[in-house]
C-alpha cells in the first residue's frame, strides 16, 4: 500500500486483503460501522469485476472529504460500456448482481471510461 495525492491507494489482487484494508482505511472517518461494511460490501463486488473482466488486477483507492468517503476502483479492462442496472436482476439470472448490489449500498455509483480502462467510483456519505 502506497500513499497517493488523492488519498490512500494500493494495486490489490487478491478479495480478502483489499476488503480488510478498505475497512480499515474508511473507518474512523465519520461512518457508523454498518456504512463501513457496505462499503466494503460495494468495493469487494466491484474489485470482483475488474478481477474477472478487467485484466485481473484492481487499483483501488480511498478518498476522505469533508462530506463522504470515496472508493475508486480502476481496471484496464474496456468491455464494460454501460450503467449500473437499476431494476434487480432476475432470480434465475446468472451473474450481473454485483453492479446492481453495489448502487444499492453506496449514495452515488458512477462508471467512466477511458484508454486506460474503466473506473468505478463508489461514494459513501459522511452522515449516513
Amino acid at each position: 500500500m502506497k500513499p497517493s495525492a488523492s488519498g490512500r491507494s494500493a494495486m490489490l489482487p487478491r478479495y480478502p486483503p483489499a476488503r480488510r484494508w478498505i475497512g480499515r482505511v474508511c473507518s474512523g472517518h465519520g461512518l457508523s460501522e454498518a456504512a463501513v461494511e457496505r462499503l466494503t460490501i460495494a468495493a469487494h463486488e466491484i474489485m470482483a469485476n475488474a478481477i474477472l473482466h478487467g485484466g485481473g488486477e484492481a487499483r483501488v483507492g480511498v478518498e476522505v472529504g469533508d462530506r463522504h468517503v470515496v472508493v475508486t476502483i480502476a481496471d484496464s479492462g474496456s468491455r464494460w460500456n454501460g450503467t449500473a442496472p437499476s431494476q434487480r436482476p432476475d432470480a434465475g439470472q446468472l451473474g450481473g448482481r454485483g453492479l446492481w448490489l453495489a448502487a444499492n449500498l453506496c449514495d452515488d455509483l458512477t462508471i467512466g471510461h477511458g484508454p486506460a480502462g474503466t473506473t468505478v467510483r463508489l461514494v459513501m456519505n459522511r452522515t449516513r
